[in-house]
């Protein structure tokens, strides 16, 4: 997406200021005319009050926009887009805070730095692009990945019990896996990362949704499959300092800090898989 937009802002802008003025212009026409001048066929029950008011509307609509600012922001509402961060200098989370959210990029760079260079990196296919170029380290499935089967096997492999998903872990000789999780300080999930992509997963793997979330909660079912083991272990150690999952093909290698944002705490955990 960022590339069409970088390619196509100069094509729309343009569009943007001929539709403006292919808009208006007739009104500015009437406007100018003076009374024996002919009128175009579409014009004549148009006339200079209508045309006034309907160009004094479009002004304050530009004014609104690109002038006045909008709600306790100290600039125009058209700038805000451009103040906002980057998605991974956001760390994927829709929030504008007072200095960038770092949590991706600081889990991206400890993996450049600590994994070993013949590191594999399994995680949803989000974060491929980041982990191979910042990271630097192979990852199973990015942004650009065509296979199909591979996605689902990643999709099947986190919303299998440990037992099944190591199977498809050893298959591609995995040696770390990585999910993102946001949550409220009181422990709540957001749904900016997996807690709000497994359902993604669950369709492209083929399963059935209600076998792992029913009645606003997780199945018995669903508590057993390594997305929540994942994300509920990295949730509660940020929290309490410990956790009630028991891993036992899993084990910590890194988390990011996981600090809060504006009420959003964004965490990404890095796991070693253990054969």
């Amino acid at each position: 997406m960022v590339r069409l937009l970088i390619l196509l802002a100069p094509a729309f802008c343009l569009l943007w200021a001929i539709g403006l003025v292919r808009l208006t212009k007739p009104f500015i026409t009437i406007m100018q005319e003076a009374p024996k001048v002919s009128r175009k066929k579409l014009l004549p029950h148009v006339g200079k009050e209508f045309s006034g008011a309907f160009l004094i509307l479009v002004l304050l609509l530009l004014i609104l926009t690109f002038v006045l600012p909008a709600g306790t922001q100290p600039y125009p509402r058209v700038y805000q887009q451009a103040y906002a961060p980057v998605t991974i200098m956001g760390s994927s989370i829709p929030i504008k805070a007072d200095e960038p959210v770092l949590e991706w990029y600081e889990a991206l760079m400890w993996m450049r730095e600590n994994l070993p260079d013949d590191a594999i990196v399994c995680s949803w296919w989000d974060y491929g692009y980041w982990i191979t170029v910042i990271g630097n380290k192979t990852t199973l499935a990015d942004n650009g990945t065509t296979n199909m089967t591979q996605i689902q096997n990643i999709a099947r492999m986190f919303l299998s019990n440990e037992t099944e998903a190591i199977k498809i872990l050893e298959s591609y000789d995995t040696t770390h896996v990585v999910v993102f999780t946001t949550f409220t300080s009181d422990g709540r999930s957001v749904g900016y990362g997996e807690e709000g992509k497994w359902r993604w997963m669950a369709k492209i793997a083929g399963l059935n949704e209600t076998d792992y979330f029913k009645d606003q909660d997780w199945t018995e079912q669903g508590k057993e499959t390594v997305i929540y083991k994942l994300m509920t272990y990295g949730i509660e150690t940020n929290l309490m300092e410990y956790s009630t999952v028991q891993l036992e093909h899993f084990e910590k290698a890194h988390f990011s800090q996981g600090q809060n944002y504006g009420g959003i705490v964004p965490l990404v955990c890095v796991y070693k898989v253990s054969y």
